[in-house]
């Protein structure tokens, strides 16, 4: 799956769970405001909530299980909604607290009971032994779904129309071992009435299922999530364009994935690498548009979820609409898709046309600290029906930042076969005078600091395909100048060319090229105790990002590697594809 990456993570101050949390995010002055909720880490214990500094223990919400929030918003103001299972029965309790207009707490800034009338029940009449799931549908009815006892058990819904809870109701077909999730959408007026969606994980198949779920219906499609299984409840929460989005734990891992679901249609499936947990997380979601009108803005997802020590953080993640696929286990002599080596392949045809004008930009928005020292490396492929395939297969250019901080360029042509001189490895060498070749920045330490940017443009012949140069421009940050160097690939090459050939017969165009953060050289790995950014690829005709090179281009691996993620990115062709990445394992 291909992995999405944020550099949005933040720790929940004050909060420790054992369970999966609870949370809605709100509209407050075109900005996300959230809110959480959790139960605390004895059994039983009351519910915790926290939003706009204010929170604490709910008293008197004693609970051994999850608890769950919604949210309904119009345009006089926000309500909040919380239901618990009760601690040691099977009955849940819910409340309210409500906001004005301007997303900040009402005057009696407390959690109440719901409002009834005519004798009708604040609470819901429940049996179960689950974390019930809530929802805030068309003309901001609140609807409950909750799990009847035992393993292999169907569910129940109920709605709060303001005045009370109707009588509860079977859903018919679905059964859970575990409680459900939930989500839907606040529309107003006739005709504009769209269906919740209902996700669970299967009583016997430990399969991910959903459904657009009409309360009162007779019948329920069922439909499972291709490929996925989990040992924990889903999350559910509205997405782009009508759609819902549904975040599972995979059996057995600490790792969400997450699809967006469009009607009976799931599509493309990404992990979320970043995010460690034992349990099932919580979605949310929030538009940047009046309350009360969902509009089709919705495009990002926001999940809560407590890490291995209990600790809950929150994470927002910007959607990748039409993924490409992402270099996974086998791809590239075998390595996995957690290596700092497999990254996407970009080309301008499977008929391998030939690449021009590429230039890489990395820019570098959290230190990336390393102490062994790494390298990025720009590695490219000949076609091999192209000119000079035979003397040189494929080439590499970069940077290399040592374990004493020296940043440095350098410049390879390989062949794999025995047709004559390859180019040479400046890496590490130093001079007549003992400098380091091609020395462009010294640092204190093996760190390159945020706000470094790092370019390398590859030059041309007079074709406008055969690559004989590469310019690299590193801009320091806060205002520290730039620092330039150039090297040809010719000048390079480390034995005198073949009778009746020179230096020029050595370079070729190229047709496949991959950027990868990886180690300094010789199969050394790059452990980075921090580091994120962007990569930016850009050519002058559009590009294609894909799993592996066209038939038309050797296969070539790089021995290099690291713990360096790389986010998802569209199939789409373009001219430009901006990248994040990641150092992994340093969040959470």
């Amino acid at each position: 799956m291909p992995p999405l990456l944020t550099t949005d993570l933040k720790e929940i101050p004050n909060s420790a769970t054992h369970t999966q949390p609870a949370m809605v995010v709100v509209n407050f002055a075109g900005e996300p405001t959230y809110i959480f909720a959790w139960k605390g880490q004895k059994d039983p214990d009351d519910v915790w909530w926290s939003g706009w500094g204010n929170g604490g223990e709910i008293s008197g919400t004693s609970t051994d299980a999850a608890p769950a929030l919604a949210v309904a918003s119009v345009f006089q103001g926000t309500t909040l909604y919380l239901a618990w299972k009760v601690a040691g029965g099977s009955e849940v309790k819910v409340l309210q607290y409500n906001l004005g207009g301007d997303g900040f707490p009402s005057d009696t800034g407390k959690w109440e009971s719901l409002p009834t009338k005519s004798g009708r029940p604040g609470n819901p009449t429940v049996t179960t032994d689950a974390a019930p799931a809530l929802a805030v549908g068309a003309n901001s009815l609140l609807y409950m779904v909750w799990k009847a006892p035992g393993n292999d058990a169907l569910m129940a819904w109920s709605v709060y129309d303001g005045s009370g809870w109707s009588a509860a109701a079977t859903i018919p077909s679905a059964k859970t071992d575990t409680n459900p999730a939930l989500a839907g959408w606040n529309t107003s007026g006739p005709g504009n009435v769209l269906p919740l969606c209902l996700a669970w994980k299967g009583a016997n198949t430990d399969g991910v299922f959903w459904s657009m779920f009409t309360p009162g219906a007779t019948t329920l499609t069922q439909n499972q999530m291709t490929g996925a299984s989990t040992d924990a409840a889903p999350a559910l929460t509205t997405g782009l364009a009508k759609s819902y989005y549904v975040v599972w734990k995979g059996k057995g891992q600490n790792t969400p994935n997450f699809a967006p679901l469009s009607g009976e249609t799931a599509g493309t499936a990404f992990t979320l690498p970043q995010v460690t947990t034992n349990v099932g997380p919580s979605a949310g979601n929030w538009a940047n548009i009046a309350p009360g009108d969902p509009g089709d803005t919705f495009n990002d997802l926001i999940l809560a979820w407590k890490d291995i020590s209990g600790a809950l953080w929150r994470g927002f993640w910007s959607i990748v609409s039409n993924p490409a696929p992402f270099p996974g286990a086998g791809a590239d002599f075998g390595r996995t898709v957690d290596e700092g080596s497999n990254n996407y392949i970009f080309y301008r045809s499977t008929k391998c046309d030939l690449l021009r004008k590429i230039v890489v930009t990395i820019t570098v928005t959290e230190d990336l600290d390393c102490p062994k020292g790494f390298s990025f490396q720009l590695n490219t492929n000949t076609a091999t029906n192209s000119k000079n395939y035979s003397r040189c297969e494929w080439q590499q250019c970069g940077y290399m930042l040592d374990s004493s901080g020296n940043l440095t360029s350098w410049v390879n042509n390989w062949v794999n076969t025995n047709h004559g001189p390859v180019s040479i490895d400046t890496i590490g060498e130093t001079n007549s005078a003992g400098q380091l070749q091609n020395l462009l920045h010294q640092w204190p330490t093996p760190t390159i600091p945020a706000g470094c940017t790092l370019t390398v443009s590859l030059g041309y012949a007079s074709d406008g395909v055969t690559v004989k140069s590469a310019a690299f421009d590193v801009v320091l940050p806060e205002g520290g100048g730039t620092k330039s160097n150039g090297i040809d690939f010719a000048s390079n090459l480390a034995l005198t060319p073949a009778p009746g050939l020179d230096a020029a017969d050595y370079l070729a165009p190229i047709s496949v090229l991959q950027l990868v953060i990886v180690g300094q050289d010789n199969k050394a790995d790059a452990d980075f105790k921090s580091g994120a950014g962007t990569i930016t690829i850009s050519s002058e005709d559009p590009l294609t990002a894909g799993d592996n090179r066209p038939g038309c281009a050797d296969t070539s691996a790089t021995l290099e590697q690291s713990n360096i993620l790389y986010g998802a990115l569209s199939a789409s062709p373009s001219v430009s594809f901006v990248q994040l990445f990641v150092a992994s394992g340093a969040k959470n």
